[in-house]
């Protein structure tokens, strides 16, 4: 096929399919189409415009692998058309064209902008999918925090009311809630063979390079574009538009996802194809009927991560649920996983109590669980929730409990944003669109902790470290400092850290300055590779060497910073 004929149509297409066992997926942003988001278009003479899927299959450096230009509907008027429906869309238009569920090993998304969000979405919806593959994520100048630009067009966003760019404010809870489920997917490495590379704009479309002091800020900051998979590399003289224009093999852009193809794999887990053999004999169900019927449930989920000691509570339920019925199947898997916690009994969940519950005056009796006999009671709202009668009456129980400003033991949660009598969007939510049941269980779990002011600690007996596997003997130094039994204080986790380092024998001022943005913010302003030269160039070169311990150390708020900073330690050394 030929750019020319794709015609911008915005439906995913094969631009070149072959037996290579890699397929690269081009997404593209906001209102753009699977053509114009990828060529450099040459006005005067047609003949020199340059499309980058052309360009990758010219260059012996990706070995002609299959090329698929991924589309969906983006434009104006694309109304309540949001990112999760765009997502949705990609990923069923790869189901049906064979790319997932198939015969292929490598899949590598390259997307831009929106489009980098749509392909994170879309692995953490459907991560178990993609567990069998070896997954190479291009992000290229993808607000993963969001674009003030798009705040800037606020007023024209509200009349057209287009959700895509409502979603890509920086206050937008969408991309704050999918921030922290992607991090904990990469962290966590819920798909084993993913690696991933980010990527940004240095200049705005009109670059000022006569006074660059006067420069406009660029679309996707640095801090918003990188993210998870350490410190993201800038593009020399791109904006946000040329930046996937690249007009020969020396253009920034290809020289970087040159650079990111060349970079190995990690190895899939021992059960990969097995997976991968169910994918291909799996269920016909879509995408859209999987993510409603149980938005993304991991099936076989390992141990919740927060562990409650056993306590005589004063009240008979730990956790009380409130729902809708259309939820049942999402409410059932959290209220399971509690319940292998606490048991049934401790759980307000109807199927656990049928036989108390078949008497006559349920009406009366059920609200007076609510109110006086559950610790946490948890609302889960959705746009069904008003309009179901038990719920209306649960409803009143719970509102009693606000009027006696009980407001910690009141856990609230809702899908699609939904609101309920009396509550407004001042008040804040658990989103459950982006939560799979796991996560909204340790949630709860972590609001108990917090109402009993008991410390969080794991309930695995080697602590959540151990969930990073590796080749290198970093696991037996880490653990050779010895554990409490209370929660792990920061300079334990610091003292862990260092022995790491010196294993490793990484440089401590490039480590550094390699870090993601939040790990690199100094007091007096950003941490570079600049700051580290000029600190270690001291007279006293020590001293600069433990002012970047000490700003190291201050970075280890929980174990969670501890497992980035040492996914980063073996990013750089994973021997």
């Amino acid at each position: 096929m030929n750019w020319v004929e794709l015609g911008g149509e915005q439906k995913g297409v094969w631009y070149e399919k072959n037996d290579s066992d890699t397929v690269i997926v081009f997404i593209h942003g906001i209102t753009s189409n699977n053509q114009a988001a990828w060529l450099y278009e040459d006005k005067k003479d047609r003949s020199k415009s340059v499309f980058w899927p052309d360009l990758i299959l010219k260059d012996p450096t990706f070995d002609h692998p299959s090329i698929f230009l991924a589309s969906y509907f983006s434009a104006y008027d694309s109304k309540r058309f949001g990112i999760r429906e765009c997502a949705i869309h990609v990923f069923e238009n790869l189901k049906s064209s064979g790319i997932v569920g198939k015969d292929k090993k490598k899949i590598v998304f390259i997307g831009h902008s929106m489009g980098g969000i749509i392909a994170r979405y879309m692995l953490n919806q459907f991560r178990e999918e993609y567990k069998a593959y070896q997954i190479g994520l291009f992000l290229i100048a993808s607000p993963s925090k969001g674009s003030k630009y798009a705040n800037s067009l606020a007023e024209i966003i509200n009349f057209y009311g287009n959700l895509q760019a409502k979603q890509l404010m920086t206050d937008s809870q969408f991309l704050d809630d999918l921030d922290k489920t992607f991090k904990d997917l990469v962290y966590r490495r819920m798909i084993p063979g993913l690696k991933g590379k980010e990527v940004f704009e240095t200049e705005f479309y009109v670059p000022n390079r006569l006074f660059p002091a006067f420069q406009l800020k660029n679309i996707v900051p640095e801090e918003s574009a990188g993210r998870y998979f350490g410190a993201p590399t800038p593009l020399p003289r791109t904006n946000h538009s040329n930046c996937v224009h690249p007009t020969n093999v020396d253009h920034a852009s290809h020289v970087a996802l040159s650079t990111f193809w060349n970079e190995p794999f990690p190895a899939l887990d021992k059960n990969a194809e097995l997976e991968k053999a169910d994918i291909q004999a799996g269920s016909t169900e879509t995408a859209h009927s999987r993510v409603e019927r149980t938005n993304d449930i991991e099936s076989n989920p390992p141990p919740l991560m927060t562990a409650i000691p056993s306590k005589q509570s004063t009240m008979r339920f730990r956790v009380a649920f409130s729902f809708a019925g259309e939820k049942r199947n999402y409410v059932e898997q959290v209220a399971e996983l509690l319940a292998s916690q606490f048991g049934k009994d401790q759980i307000l969940y109807d199927r656990y109590h049928e036989e108390e519950f078949a008497r006559g005056d349920l009406g009366v009796y059920l609200p007076d669980l609510y109110h006086d006999h559950a610790e946490l009671i948890v609302p889960i709202f959705c746009k069904e929730y008003e309009k179901k009668d038990w719920p209306g009456v649960e409803w009143l129980s719970i509102q009693d409990r606000l009027k006696q400003r009980d407001f910690d033991c009141i856990l609230f949660s809702r899908f699609d944003h939904a609101l309920c009598r009396g509550i407004y969007s001042n008040s804040g939510f658990v989103e459950l669109d982006n939560k799979t049941p796991h996560q909204f269980a340790d949630l709860i779990l972590k609001r108990l902790l917090r109402l009993s002011q008991i410390s969080i600690k794991s309930e695995q007996p080697t602590s959540q470290f151990e969930d990073i596997q590796h080749h290198s003997g970093a696991d037996k130094i880490l653990m050779s400092v010895p554990q409490p039994a209370e929660t792990i204080t920061n300079l334990d986790l610091a003292e862990r850290l260092m022995k790491l380092l010196d294993h490793h024998t990484i440089p401590l001022a490039d480590f550094i300055s390699s870090l993601p943005y939040e790990y690199r913010q100094f007091p007096r302003g950003q941490i570079d590779s600049a700051t580290t030269t000029n600190l270690l160039k001291r007279s006293n070169a020590m001293d600069g060497h433990q002012t970047l311990i000490g700003h190291l150390k201050s970075m280890i708020k929980n174990e969670d910073d501890f497992i980035r900073i040492k996914e980063e330690i073996l990013r750089w050394n994973p021997q």
